[in-house]
């Protein structure tokens, strides 16, 4: 009879069986699902950080930087850069025409103001029976003006009560500080109201006139013998309170005024041309 041990050490050890061969596939491939899965969350998500960090101009956004952008973490992020972005300067296409609407302002302006000039200076040369020549430079044209002034003859031979009339003592309104005497013809568009050519020529005056703070200023305007003397007086005097009120809206100080409407009493030249006429037609304005 064998003792137990002698039984137990004649029986075979039994070898560990291999595992079935189904179940060892199918955890290979499980492990190599895990690892791609992984594998590719790690690169879109590295992708999409890129991508972000560093955008590219393309005609739209690919669908996971669209996704994570809707995500509350990536919105986020896109909107703290675009607030924090600076404000990009004009493009020089918009400055360049900025520029150019401002140089065409400028230049509309200055081509009013050579309109205004020449209308004055063909309207002198009308009551001086000058040629208008408008293709003349307008220097030239100047120049003839103050030619044509200078070379004005002798007031013509009257009779003593005309030559009286038209004594330097009374013909001009005398002035100590400033004397200016304007056309009336060019001062008014008709016998109630300044004409654009009228209040040009009067803003130029109001420079002047702003030097000499609290000084008297005297109007006197001056008529034609066209009318009755009670006639020429009423409109030579509303004439010069037109005059008055004018300066007095642009000048600032405290002035004093003296309108005189002198009609036809005080002619420069003898009213027997067209012309003579004309030139008794005007406004004189002086500073004592």
């Amino acid at each position: 009879m064998q003792s137990p041990s002698e039984d137990f050490l004649e029986k075979p050890i039994a070898e560990p069986s291999d595992p079935p061969p189904s179940r060892s596939r199918l955890g290979g491939c499980i492990g190599s699902l895990f690892l791609l899965i992984f594998g590719s969350s790690i690169a879109g998500i590295l992708g999409i950080v890129v991508a972000i960090n560093n955008p590219q101009e393309t005609g739209q956004k690919p669908p996971l930087v669209w996704v994570w952008e809707k995500l509350p973490w990536g919105s986020q992020k896109e909107a703290t850069r675009e607030a924090i972005a600076p404000e990009s300067p004009p493009d020089t296409a918009t400055q360049a025409l900025q520029q150019r609407e401002q140089l065409q302002a400028e230049i509309a302006n200055l081509e009013k103001q050579w309109q205004t000039l020449q209308t004055t200076t063909t309207q002198l040369e009308q009551q001086l029976e000058l040629p208008v020549v408008s293709e003349d430079p307008l220097n030239d044209r100047l120049q003839a003006l103050q030619e044509k002034v200078q070379s004005l003859p002798p007031l013509p031979s009257a009779t003593s009560a005309t030559s009286n009339a038209i004594s330097s003592s009374k013909a001009s309104l005398p002035g100590d500080k400033l004397k200016v005497t304007l056309p009336s013809d060019l001062l008014f568009a008709n016998n109630s109201e300044l004409s654009p050519d009228g209040s040009v020529l009067l803003d130029a005056i109001v420079t002047d006139l702003a030097k000499h703070k609290g000084a008297t200023i005297r109007i006197a305007a001056h008529t034609d013998p066209s009318t009755s003397p009670s006639e020429s007086r009423e409109l030579s005097f509303q004439l010069a309170r037109i005059v008055e009120q004018y300066l007095a809206s642009s000048l600032r100080g405290n002035y004093r005024w003296v309108s005189i409407g002198y009609g036809q009493t005080r002619p420069l030249v003898a009213n027997n041309t067209d012309s003579n006429r004309q030139r008794n037609r005007r406004i004189e304005i002086a500073v004592d």
